[in-house]
C-alpha cells in the first residue's frame, strides 16, 4: 500500500473515532513521552497538520459533515450543531485529562513537605522513646502519639484520595486508560508509597513502645486499608466530582471566548505549563 493510500485510509478511520475515543489516543500520545515537560515542548514544535489535537477537531467536522451532507438550511443547522456537539465532547474530555494532571501535580510539593514533616516528628519520637532521654511521662506520650496520629491519619487520607480519584476518572470516562503524564504519576505512587512505609513504621514502633496502655495503642493504630476503601468509595468520587466541574466549567468558558476555541485552548495549555509560549 502506497503511503498516500495508507494515509488516505487512516483519515477514513479517523473520521468514525468518538470524541473520547480522540482524547483516549491523545492521553495515550501524552504518556508515550517521560515527562510533562517534554511532552508539550514536542506538541510546540509540531504543525497543525502533525498535531494529534486538531486531527481530533478536523476528524469531528468531517465527521459531522458525513452525518449531514445537504446544503439546505436544516443540513446546514444540523451539520454545525452537530460538529458543536462532538467539539464540545472531545474538549471537555482533553480539558479533563488536564485539569486532574494539573491537581495532581500541584498538589504534590505541599503534601511532601507535610508527609516530610510528620515523619521527622515520628522519628525524633521514637528516638527519644528508645533512648529514654529526654522523655516525656506517660501522659505526655500518650498526648504527643495522639495528636500526631490526628494529623497523620487526615494526611494519610489526603494523599489516598488523589489516585482513587484519578482512577475514578479513568474508569468512568477513559475506559480505564492512564491520563496522567509519566511523570506525575510516577510521583504520585512514590508519595503514595512513602505515607504507607511511614505508617507500617509507627504500627511497628507503638508495638514496642512501653510508654503507653496497650488499650490507647488499639486506638491509635492506624489501618491504611480501612482509609484506601474510604477513598475509593465516598473521597475518590467526592474530589472526582471536583475536578470534573472544574474541567467542565473551564471547557463551556473557552467556547464562550473563542468561536472554535481549539487554538487559544492550544496556547493557554502551553502557557499553563511553561509561563509563555516555548
Amino acid at each position: 500500500m502506497t503511503p498516500a493510500a495508507t494515509e488516505k485510509r487512516l483519515e477514513k478511520i479517523e473520521i468514525q473515532l468518538t470524541p473520547k475515543e480522540w482524547a483516549i489516543r491523545l492521553a495515550d500520545e501524552q504518556r508515550q513521552y517521560p515527562s510533562s515537560v517534554e511532552c508539550l515542548r514536542a506538541a510546540g514544535k509540531k504543525t497543525r497538520q502533525e498535531y494529534l489535537v486538531y486531527r481530533g477537531f478536523d476528524a469531528l467536522k468531517k465527521q459531522a459533515d458525513e452525518r449531514h451532507p445537504g446544503n439546505n438550511p436544516s443540513d446546514i443547522q444540523l451539520r454545525s450543531h452537530t460538529y458543536k456537539a462532538l467539539r464540545k465532547e472531545y474538549h471537555t474530555l482533553r480539558m479533563i485529562v488536564k485539569v486532574v494532571g494539573l491537581a495532581v501535580a500541584h498538589q504534590m510539593e505541599p503534601l511532601s513537605l507535610r508527609i516530610a514533616l510528620r515523619l521527622s516528628q515520628l522519628h525524633a519520637l521514637i528516638l527519644r522513646d528508645l533512648h529514654q532521654q529526654h522523655s516525656p511521662g506517660a501522659a505526655s506520650l500518650a498526648a504527643v502519639l495522639e495528636d500526631w496520629v490526628d494529623d497523620a491519619r487526615t494526611l494519610v487520607t489526603d494523599v489516598l484520595t488523589i489516585p482513587a480519584a484519578v482512577q475514578f476518572i479513568e474508569h468512568q470516562y477513559f475506559d480505564g486508560h492512564q491520563i496522567l503524564f509519566r511523570d506525575w504519576e510516577a510521583q504520585l505512587n512514590r508519595t503514595v508509597k512513602v505515607v504507607e512505609v511511614g505508617i507500617s513504621t509507627f504500627n511497628d514502633y507503638l508495638k514496642l513502645t512501653s510508654g503507653i496502655s496497650n488499650e490507647l495503642k488499639e486506638a491509635l493504630v492506624i489501618n491504611i486499608e480501612v482509609i484506601k476503601n474510604a477513598a475509593k468509595g465516598k473521597g475518590g468520587a467526592d474530589l472526582a466530582a471536583r475536578w470534573l466541574k472544574e474541567a467542565r466549567d473551564e471547557a463551556n468558558n473557552d467556547f464562550l471566548e473563542a468561536a472554535c476555541g481549539e487554538w487559544y485552548v492550544f496556547q493557554n495549555v502551553i502557557r499553563d505549563f511553561f509561563g509563555q509560549n516555548p
